[in-house]
Formats: structure tokens, sequence, C-alpha cells
């Protein structure tokens, strides 16, 4: 066994581990190191320190990971379609249009000006159909590729829609970790249509992919759990969290499924 297998072989257990890792700091933070009324992490607590420790190891060592193992470990331009990135796939869809409808629902009283929210209700519908047009496979390949797009900007309005948010302040962890989530969210999709349109940037597609994985996942489930504690209360952040959460299922199995099927059938 080469270096680059040995890597290889030790990251599909530290990537679970430390996206596992990260995951519960965070939620053990927000549920017991966190100030509700200022909407922070208490100065000097543990657990957030920890956390932020954690968090920053791993996504060095995720960006790291695509620039130490050979081509043929990273991401295929086209992942295979697993049953398990199809459910994925319906999730991200579904959460979608339950946000466009809020946002449709709720334009005029969010802290966001209703034309904001009309606009991201949109690009959310139309960005939902990219995720269900992975059903069709190939047949639908130019028409998902511009549904991406469409997502992408509807994650640049959804991060605008909890910028205008004045009661949540600014550097608040969770307006900070939606706002990274959305980058994250943005820059994979980004990656992502560049390989469907035969411009693929190997490298640069595991690196993003593993790192929205990360974020999302850390955020929106701590996210989700803090609501469910009472930590939060804002609607229209869960439901960002839970589209978070349905990005990092989408994402996780692109990298975990779809590449275990890839290497299974290169054996055979």
């Amino acid at each position: 066994m080469n270096r680059s297998d040995s890597i290889l072989r030790a990251a599909r257990i530290a990537v679970p581990t430390l996206v596992t890792l990260t995951v519960l700091l965070r939620t053990l933070a927000l549920c017991l190191a966190f100030d509700r009324a200022p909407g922070y992490f208490r100065s000097g607590a543990v657990l957030p320190i920890l956390y932020y420790i954690i968090l920053g190891v791993s996504a060095i060592a995720f960006c790291a990971l695509p620039f130490l193992v050979r081509d043929r470990a990273l991401l295929p331009a086209e992942a295979p379609l697993s049953l398990g990135r199809l459910v994925a796939a319906g999730v991200m869809s579904l959460l979608a249009a339950v946000n466009a409808i809020y946002l449709f629902a709720n334009a005029d009283s969010t802290a966001a000006p209703a034309l904001l929210c009309a606009l991201a209700a949109m690009a959310l519908l139309a960005g939902g159909a990219h995720f269900l047009l992975h059903f069709l496979g190939e047949r639908a390949r130019t028409a998902r590729v511009l549904c991406g797009y469409a997502m992408i900007l509807a994650a640049v309005l959804l991060l605008s829609a909890t910028y205008f948010d004045l009661r949540t302040p600014m550097n608040a962890p969770h307006k900070v970790g939606l706002h990274v989530c959305m980058l994250a969210i943005m820059g994979s999709l980004l990656a992502d249509q560049r390989a469907a349109l035969g411009r693929n940037k190997p490298r640069a597609l595991a690196a993003l992919s593993l790192l929205a994985l990360l974020i999302t996942a850390t955020v929106g489930v701590s996210g989700v759990v803090a609501y469910l504690a009472g930590v939060y209360t804002d609607t229209l952040y869960l439901l960002q969290d839970l589209l978070t959460v349905g990005y990092a299922l989408f994402v996780g199995t692109r990298i975990f499924v779809g590449n275990a099927t890839v290497e299974s059938e290169a054996v055979t």
C-alpha cells in the first residue's frame, strides 16, 4: 500500500469522525455555554473555544486532503445515482420548497425587504428543481446546471435575508454560522456545475465538497437541536438550518456513497 492509499484509508475514518465531533461540540456549546439574551457564547467558556479549535483543524485538514492523494481517489465529475443520493436530493428539494413557501407567506413581516424575500423564494423553487433533476440523470444535464445556478443565487439571497435581521447581532454565532453555510453551499455548487459542464477541477471540487459537508452539518444540526432545546426561537433561521442539514445529506452522499460506488466499480 502506497502513501496515497494510506492517507485515503485514514480519511474514510477521520472525515466522518471530525464532522461528528464538531457537530457535537457546537451543539453542546449552544445548549450549555450560550447567553440567549445577547446571542453570544459566554466569554471564556471552554466548549466554544474547543469547538472553534476543532472546526479550524478540520477545515484545514479537509482542504489539504485532496492535494495529498492521487486524482483517481478524488470525487468523480459525475457521481453515480445511488439510492442514498436520490433520497438526499428529494429531501433537499423538499426543504427548498418549504423555505420558499415560508418566505412567500411572510415576505411582509420579516426584517428583510419584501422584494428580497420574494426573489429568494422564486430562486429556491428553481434551485430545488436542480436536486429533483438528478432523478432524470444525463437527460436533464443542461436544465440541472441552470437550476444549480439558481440555487447558488438562492443562497446569496438567503444570506442577504438574514443580513437584514437587526434583531440578531451581526456577529452573533447563529447569523455568522448561517452566512458561512451559504458561502460553503455556493462554492460547492459552483464547483459541481463546472464539473457537469466538463470543466472539472477535481481537487477544488473535493475540497469545497468536504468543507461544505463540515460547515453545513455542524451549523445545521446544532442549530436545529438548539431550536428544539429553546435556545433559538426564530422560524426563518430554523428553516435555513434545516436547509443546510439537507445540503449536508446531499453532499455527504456525493462524497461517501458516490465515491464508494466508483471505487467498487473500478475494482471489479
